[in-house]
């Protein structure tokens, strides 16, 4: 039996991770996006993936931390 973890997740626009990373983000990528975040919201900049909301809905198991 196969059980996934659940990824916890913080909601950002493209914007907001932008200016946080100071890149340009690729145009195909939608306006909302999720990045890996602890259970506390905590999220590591600098390595934390991103997620576009057809990945997570394909994955599921996914909580998203205000």
């Amino acid at each position: 039996m196969s059980t996934k973890k659940t990824l916890n997740v913080k909601k950002v626009t493209k914007k907001e991770l932008a200016e946080i990373w100071n890149t340009d983000l690729p145009p195909k990528w939608p306006d909302v996006l999720y990045i890996r975040c602890n259970v506390k919201g905590d999220v590591n900049w600098s390595i934390a993936p991103v997620y576009q909301p057809q990945e997570l809905i394909e994955r599921g198991s996914y909580n998203v931390i205000i």
